[in-house]
């Protein structure tokens, strides 16, 4: 039994290799341990298990040692986690500011001044006739 591995698209992977001999021929089984974080400590990871060391000698799957220092991997074909657009939300907000709507909203004797923040956003923009105009990146 043997450790082999594989490197795919610059990535190193690793799996357990079983080498048999049945009837005269060689039967070999692999299972995948997953990629390779660091090959001097055998510290892998895949999806079921998350980060983990491996035992070659004793076959156990092991939790690394909390002193190990993991480094990040960035993956080639990440996307943006998050990726915020507030359009003509964050002119009109600027615009009510600037005008001084805000103050007199907020002396208004109604309960949710935001409701009333919220309406202006929506009918500003549709009586300019400016809607997606201004906020777009």
């Amino acid at each position: 039994m043997y450790i082999g591995y594989d490197i795919k698209n610059g990535i190193k992977y690793a799996k357990i290799c079983k080498s048999q001999r049945i009837n005269g021929k060689i039967k070999t089984t692999q299972t995948s341990l997953g990629r390779v974080i660091d090959e001097k400590n055998h510290l892998y990871q895949n999806r079921k298990r998350g980060i983990f060391t491996y035992d070659i000698n004793t076959q156990t799957y092991n939790t690394p040692n909390p002193t190990t220092i993991i480094p990040t991997i960035k993956r080639k074909n990440t996307q943006e986690k998050l990726i915020l657009d507030f359009g003509d939300t964050y002119f009109v907000d600027h615009y009510i500011n600037k005008i001084g709507l805000t103050p007199a909203i907020n002396t208004l004797k109604y309960n949710n001044q935001d409701s009333i923040k919220a309406l202006l956003h929506i009918l500003y923009p549709v009586q300019q006739g400016k809607l997606q105009r201004n906020g777009m990146v």
